[in-house]
């Protein structure tokens, strides 16, 4: 009995003399604690010193415009083409004259008076015969005797000279427009009024050739 009791009381005793062991500690990843970063090196701020200054303005870039390349036609050069004229058998204008005596009709205008008049004149008119000669023509109206009118140029003849009746001077110019057309420009100086002329101007149209 005494030794169970013995027993016991060491048993005791080694018991309360050695420490328990510590029961291990469970970790768990939940509760660790949180780690610390590593120390970060203090930021330094630098103020940047910011000169404002006049807006600068920026010309944006001309943009060149390339021009199409054309390429022109070849040039053609054309020579004027070969003209012949033929040889000119015309020395001037076309010459009227009658080539034989014909008869035409004059038709006078009002009287054209000039000077101190003391009144119109009525001239010769009505049928009158052309006669062509040499460097000129005869003009027979109703007066007694024919005017020879001497040719100036192709188609004008004139007069001046006295009047087939003798009552004064006459100066008459006769132009040929065509084969069946004249004009014919009459003045006339009275030797009863010299200070007066009297004017008249013709139209003549072709009747008939005459023998």
């Amino acid at each position: 009995m005494l030794k169970q009791l013995w027993v016991i009381v060491v048993m005791c005793m080694l018991t309360a003399c050695t420490p328990q062991a510590a029961a291990p500690t469970e970790t768990r990843a939940s509760e660790a604690p949180p780690t610390l970063a590593a120390s970060a090196t203090p930021r330094v701020e630098t103020t940047a010193s910011l000169t404002v200054g006049p807006p600068t303005e920026t010309t944006a870039p001309t943009a060149t415009k390339a021009k199409p390349t054309s390429t022109s036609a070849p040039t053609i050069t054309s020579l004027p083409p070969t003209v012949t004229v033929p040889p000119s058998t015309a020395s001037g204008p076309t010459d009227f004259t009658p080539a034989t005596a014909s008869v035409w009709n004059f038709v006078q205008g009002p009287d054209q008076m000039s000077g101190a008049c003391s009144g119109p004149l009525l001239p010769p008119y009505g049928l009158v015969q052309i006669t062509p000669i040499e460097n000129g023509l005869t003009w027979r109206s109703q007066e007694p005797t024919p005017y020879t009118f001497a040719k100036v140029k192709t188609n004008v003849y004139s007069y001046s000279g006295a009047t087939a009746t003798g009552d004064g001077a006459a100066t008459m110019t006769l132009t040929f427009l065509s084969g069946t057309e004249l004009t014919m420009t009459r003045t006339f100086v009275s030797n009863a009024e010299p200070a007066c002329s009297h004017t008249h101007d013709y139209t003549g149209a072709f009747q008939w050739a005459s023998t």
